[in-house]
């Protein structure tokens, strides 16, 4: 999937495997186009099945995320199973964040997702109250849950992933919620709702919540949470 450099050692990256050495204390740096070889995207998000060994990637599309003034670039990736040499079949898809290294026409990898029962959208710029951050929508093909968005922010001046799974909703006593959030994040707000026994998957009757999320450096936290037995508006 291609050569990755740091300042102390070189690292190979292979298909469906993390790096071949271990205690490496330097960014990441692809040493080859990004524009037509595919940069190794690890990372899975849940109900994904994990890009398997053999499977071609394919770059689809190279692009700046619009709007970011520090460039960020994306990568769009498709995987085939090799069958033989005349047949493929698609197998899955991956996205990989790269910034641009000042003065050099390297570029530093910032993450990478990808799976077989992934459905992943191109990453857009969302303003909010504590400045810009990049969204990448995420799901799985066969989910329930609404979404496992990932999320980028500029921290220390550099391009970092933000962690979304810090903040956590008391959930009433005799209430449980079953499936995910929906995100608005221009707000940074979540919804949920919240299932009685008995309920059905399709119609709770719980009541709901609205979240309300702050960014901590590269951390999603909760700030505070407002109930109501019926359904609250939300976008």
């Amino acid at each position: 999937m291609g050569v990755l450099k740091t300042i102390s050692m070189s690292l190979v990256l292979l298909p469906g495997m993390g790096l071949a050495a271990a205690n490496v204390t330097a960014e990441p740096i692809v040493a080859h186009p990004p524009m037509t070889q595919c940069v190794s995207a690890t990372e899975t998000q849940t109900l994904w099945e994990e890009i398997e060994p053999g499977q071609r990637c394919r770059v689809v599309a190279f692009r700046a995320v619009p709007g970011t003034h520090t460039t960020l670039f994306y990568q769009q990736q498709a995987y085939d199973l090799l069958k033989n040499a005349t047949d493929t079949a698609p197998a899955g898809i991956g996205i990989v964040l790269l910034a641009k290294m000042p003065a050099q026409a390297a570029f530093r990898r910032v993450a990478g997702w990808a799976g077989s029962n992934a459905w992943i959208e191109r990453p857009r710029q969302v303003r909010t109250q504590q400045g810009s951050i990049v969204v990448i929508p995420m799901t799985a093909q066969a989910s329930m849950h609404p979404t496992y968005d990932a999320v980028l922010r500029i921290v220390a001046g550099k391009w970092t992933p933000v962690r979304t799974d810090r903040w956590q909703v008391k959930i009433p006593q005799g209430l449980s919620q079953r499936h995910g959030n929906a995100m608005d994040w221009p707000h940074l707000r979540a919804f949920g709702a919240m299932w009685k026994q008995g309920d059905p998957e399709c119609c709770p009757t719980g009541g709901t919540y609205i979240a309300h999320l702050r960014l901590d450096h590269a951390t999603l936290r909760l700030a505070s949470v407002r109930y109501s037995r019926h359904d609250l508006p939300f976008p």
